[in-house]
Order: structure tokens, then C-alpha cells, then sequence
């Protein structure tokens, strides 16, 4: 099916803003704030700059081979048998990765929303939607993915205006204290987490997308918006709960969510962390 489909380069930018954010949104603040401290979201701010030079040498890299997928391409680059272990290896990747989404979805909806519901029950779900968009193939799944955009940017408006008021700067005081090995630190797992496993996107891009040198662009671009929307919500957790606090909580910005009473009538939305991050996974 994939033969003969394709996305537009501002599809592409979408899915690139989703897989930039997955599951950074929810678990990367913690390590951040333990690693780096009140400086986490300097790291943050490091990690996007590193992560572009990567998705630039991605970009690079797919518009040398415009009609073939990185799978595809290993076999060029380093004959059959030797570019098939390549892919294997790459495929196994991609396959644990999907996998550890699956239990990150199962744990947390399990613990924040269904207690007493086995975590397999959740996970088998989620697996049914995978398993579905997969079988509608690309075309549907970007399509779906241009809406869940929209709503995703509102209820991250809406999370950002509300909690701003309780934004405490000497929470990101002093600046620059971290030693420079664990700001290192938190940089590497940033880019870990939001950047590494873009390759991934290579099995799209350009192969599946029209105008592969404005998909390129949209790559950088997708990128950079996803970055900056981490590096938000990052400033947002530690400025709020402070770095001590950050580091404890398995969900930051859940908790994050929970801070927010507007005129004690608006309180107790966390539910919008919980749409952002299941939309963006």
C-alpha cells in the first residue's frame, strides 16, 4: 500500500512535531531536573540545538537515496546480506521502541485513571489502534494526525496561559550552578529521547513524500517546533514545582496540570496533559 501513497511535506511537518514530542512530554522532565537540576531546561535548550544538526545530516542522508527507505538503503550502501543485518538491527530497534511506548501508555493510564484494570487489558488496546492505523496505511494515519494537531496546540495554549501566573523564577535560580558534566548529561538524554530515534523517519522520508526538498525543510522545521514545545514544558515544571520536586514525580507536568486554580473555579485539569500526551504518542 505504501507503493503507492503519499503525504505532502506539511503532513510530514506534522508527523515530525508528534514523534518529536511522544513521549518527551511526560517522562523527560523528570531526568532532566535530576540531571541538571534548576538548569534542566538549559539542557533542553542544548539538546534542540544538537538535535538539529542530527535531523539536518537525516535530511542529508534520505536525499541522497530520494526513492528508497532506510531499509532500502543499506543494502546499497553496504551489499545484501551485510545492509540485511543493518535492518534487521534497525527494525528490532523500532520494534522495542514501539514496544516501550506500549508500556508507558499501559503504566500511566493504568495508575492515573484505571487502577484496577491489568495494565495487558490497556496495552492490548492501544496495540488495536496501532495494529488499525497500520492496515489504513499512511495516508489516513497523516490525515488523522493533521487533526489531532489542532487540538494538541490548543490544549497546550490553554495548559501554558493558566499555569503561567504560578511561574516562580527563583525556582530557576542561580543559573548556570549545575557542574558541567550532568548539564552534559541531561543534554545527551534529550537528544536520546527526542532526537536519536528520528531515524526512524527515514522510512518515510523522501521515499513517501512529494517535494522531498520542502519535506526537508519541514523536517528541520517539525523539529524545531517540537523542540521548542518541550523546551516550554520543561521551563513550565521546574519554574513551578521547582527542581527538587521535578526530579521526584514520575509525571511532572501531570502534576504540573494539577497546580493550575484559576479564581478556585478553574482547578484540577490534568486531564488535558493526559489527551496532549496520548494524541502526541
Amino acid at each position: 500500500m505504501l507503493d503507492t501513497e503519499r503525504i505532502s511535506a506539511h503532513q510530514y511537518r506534522t508527523l515530525v512535531i508528534f514523534f518529536t514530542i511522544g513521549t518527551t512530554i511526560i517522562t523527560v522532565p523528570t531526568t532532566m531536573a535530576a540531571e541538571a537540576k534548576q538548569d534542566g531546561w538549559i539542557g533542553a535548550v542544548l539538546g534542540v540545538a544538537v538535535g538539529l544538526i542530527i535531523i539536518w545530516l537525516y535530511s542529508k542522508l534520505g536525499l541522497l537515496f530520494p526513492e528508497k527507505t532506510f531499509v532500502e538503503m543499506h543494502e546499497n550502501l553496504f551489499g545484501k546480506w551485510f545492509g540485511k543485518m543493518i535492518s534487521l538491527f534497525f527494525l528490532s530497534m523500532s520494534f522495542l521502541y514501539g514496544s516501550e511506548l506500549l508500556f508507558y501508555v499501559g503504566k500511566f493510564i493504568s495508575i492515573q485513571f484505571f487502577p484496577d484494570t491489568p495494565i495487558a487489558a490497556i496495552n492490548i488496546s492501544m496495540a488495536t489502534i496501532v495494529i488499525m492505523s497500520v492496515r489504513l496505511g499512511l495516508e489516513t494515519f497523516t490525515r488523522s494526525a493533521e487533526i489531532f494537531i489542532v487540538f494538541f496546540f490548543i490544549l497546550f495554549i490553554i495548559l501554558t496561559v493558566f499555569i503561567s501566573p504560578q511561574i516562580n523564577l527563583e525556582n530557576l535560580q542561580p543559573v548556570f550552578e549545575v557542574e558541567t558534566k550532568p548539564l552534559l548529561r541531561s543534554v545527551f538524554f534529550f537528544v536520546e529521547f527526542s532526537t536519536v530515534t528520528s531515524i526512524a523517519l527515514l522510512m518515510i522520508f523522501p521515499a513517501f513524500v512529494n517535494q522531498p526538498k520542502a519535506a526537508s525543510k519541514s523536517f528541520m522545521i517539525g523539529y524545531l517546533i517540537g523542540g521548542l514545545i518541550m523546551i516550554v514544558i520543561i521551563f513550565l515544571t521546574i519554574s513551578v514545582l521547582g527542581p527538587e520536586s521535578t526530579a521526584r514525580h514520575n509525571y511532572p507536568t501531570y502534576t504540573l496540570a494539577r497546580k493550575i486554580n484559576i479564581g478556585n473555579f478553574v482547578q484540577r485539569i490534568e486531564a488535558v496533559i493526559a489527551i496532549m500526551w496520548i494524541l502526541s504518542i
